[in-house]
């Protein structure tokens, strides 16, 4: 009689852990048929986001605050990346200096970053800001 109650005792043990990938594997499955459900119901997912601007003039704001005045520049893109090229096919920009920066690589950064704040300073005394417009 003891055995026995050893055994059933056992068997009440063990029992649940080898029912126990059954059951999670069945949990599963109801988790996956509700994903699945929400899935479906769910609107068509939206477009791609529009690509950035293109980037059509550098400015630059200077400001003194003591004196009040203002300097304002803006330089189309198009003249920049025609100021580069020149400087690659002559020996315009060279001053001697050796660099594997090209002037090229620097526009081309800064084009794909889209319109964009570049560097701003506000001091006490003045302001400078230069973005991408």
């Amino acid at each position: 009689m003891n055995k026995s109650i050893g055994i059933l005792a056992f068997a009440l043990s063990v029992g649940p852990l080898t029912a126990a990938p059954q059951s999670a594997r069945a949990s599963q499955d109801q988790d996956l048929a509700a994903v699945m459900r929400v899935v479906s119901r769910s609107p068509a997912p939206s477009p791609l986001p529009a690509p950035a601007q293109e980037v059509r003039k550098l400015t630059i704001l200077l400001r003194d605050k003591d004196e009040g005045e203002v300097l304002r520049l803006s330089l189309p893109f198009k003249l920049i990346e025609w100021v580069a090229e020149l400087n690659e096919r002559s020996d315009l920009g060279d001053y001697g200096l050796e660099s594997d920066v090209k002037l090229r690589d620097i526009i081309k950064t800064l084009k794909s970053l889209g319109p964009s704040k570049l560097l701003e300073i506000d001091s006490r005394d003045g302001l400078i800001r230069i973005w991408l417009e």
